[in-house]
Parts: structure tokens; sequence; C-alpha cells
């Protein structure tokens, strides 16, 4: 389920909590037992959002109008153990969190299909959870996970880090 905040959620809440309702089930598209969307963006135009499937690897379209959900057709690769996407000028990135990669992607102008273009991966990424394209470079949030974490004992180091990655 992809769920929608409004303003009227937010004034229903007052500063507490408030039901909300889901806006895109993908349930049909993407069935899933155990995790599923985690990273989640929006087209510049606003027409529709990218949703990936950490753990089978897709890409998902959901209109934001229409509410259609479809799955990308992704050329060259996957998207497995994806976590946060950055959407600009055509081009998607990927953070994929346990295998320390990041991954670049050319979107088709409808945003239904995606060539992969480059993969980087680097243990120094520490298992990134997101990331930002700030003038040419990616900025990619550290989450130290395997340093007492949900994937592994120990403590995180302090302060947390972002590293950035010129060239992808």
């Amino acid at each position: 389920m992809v769920y929608r905040v409004t303003p009227a959620d937010l004034g229903r809440a007052r500063g507490g909590s408030a039901t909300l309702d889901a806006a895109y089930d993908l349930s049909t598209v993407a069935p899933s037992d155990g995790f599923l969307l985690n990273g989640i963006v929006v087209a510049p135009s606003g027409r529709y959002l990218l949703a990936v499937d950490m753990t089978g690897g897709g890409l998902y379209r959901v209109g934001t109008g229409s509410g259609s959900v479809r799955q990308v057709a992704l050329d060259g690769g996957d998207l497995k153990h994806g976590d946060g996407l950055e959407l600009a000028h055509g081009t998607l990135w990927a953070a994929h969190n346990t295998t320390n990669t990041l991954s670049r992607w050319r979107l088709s102008p409808d945003g239904t299909s995606a060539r992969l273009e480059r993969r980087f991966t680097d243990p120094a990424l520490q298992i990134p959870t997101t990331l930002a394209r700030v003038q040419g470079r990616l900025l990619v949030v550290r989450s130290q996970f395997d340093k007492g974490g949900p994937m592994g004992p120990g403590v995180p180091e302090e302060p947390f880090t972002v590293a950035w990655v010129d060239g992808i």
C-alpha cells in the first residue's frame, strides 16, 4: 500500500495521530510476504510515483491521477535491495542497501521503462539507505545497519556520516 498524507489529514491529527487511507494498492501487481516497497520518488511532473520492491528487485510506476499501477520494464539489471531513490532529468539513482551499491538508470519519458547505465559498489558506503543529487554529486546516507541495527550486533559509530560519490 502507498498512503497519501494531505493537509486535511494533518489537520485531523492536530499534533497527534489520525487514521490514513491507502491511496494506491500494489498488492495485485507486487504481492509479497515480507518487505516490499522501500524507496519512493515522485516524477517532476507529479503525474506518477516510482517505488522500488527491495526483495524482488522490481520498480513500479503509480499514476497519481488514475491510481494505475504497473511494473517498469528494467533493462540491464534489477533493483534488488533497493532503498532510497532520486530522480532528476530522466535519470533515476538507487541505493541498494545490503550490497553497498549505487545504480544509475535512464528512465523513458513516460516512466514505463528504465535502462541500467552504471553500477558502483564499495563497502565504504556502509549500507546506504537514501541519497540526494546536489551540484553534480550524489550524497549518500550511511546507515551502519550492520553495527547494532537490523543487520548485525554492535554499536553504530557517531556521528553518522554522509558520503559523496562523483561520476554516477
